[in-house]
């Protein structure tokens, strides 16, 4: 009871939020999966790691379909800096901006790159509402 008994205490109304689902996605083929021929959902983590695939992939600003705050500006790295370092610190934060957008990640921490000829390939920790898993993505657009 408060100091003025006639009002009553307030009520948070918690809303939960509905559970996180995508089109299941093959992505060495990188097309969707299907089962007898048709499309199908998966749901929480598996499809958060849909999502954030995708959001990386897609170069935020550069299409009028999604949203300003969906992509990633990685694009942005092409050809901009020499210092490996310099690009390191770009990618975790092009990366954080990226995927913390979505309320269902709480977190992207503890994150390695690996360069080489080939490739350049990032890996990150992924905290969410539901668990939490680690991510790696081929940035072969991101050169040093």
């Amino acid at each position: 009871m408060g100091i003025f008994p006639f009002f009553e205490k307030e009520e948070t109304i918690k809303t939960e939020k509905p559970i996180f689902k995508e089109y299941a996605y093959d992505f060495e083929n990188n097309t969707f999966k299907t089962r007898n021929g048709r499309e199908y959902l998966v749901y929480r983590d598996e499809a958060l790691k849909i999502w954030i695939y995708k959001a990386l992939k897609t170069f935020r600003f550069k299409h009028l379909a999604y949203d300003d705050a969906y992509g990633a500006e990685l694009y942005r790295l092409i050809g901009k800096a020499k210092d490996i370092d310099i690009v390191k610190l770009e990618i975790k934060r092009y990366i954080k901006e990226a995927l913390l957008v979505n309320p269902y990640i709480l977190e992207v921490s503890n994150f390695r790159i690996f360069e080489n000829i080939e490739q350049n390939e990032v890996s990150f920790e992924v905290k969410t509402v539901y668990f939490g898993f680690d991510f790696t993505q081929e940035m072969e657009f991101v050169n040093g």
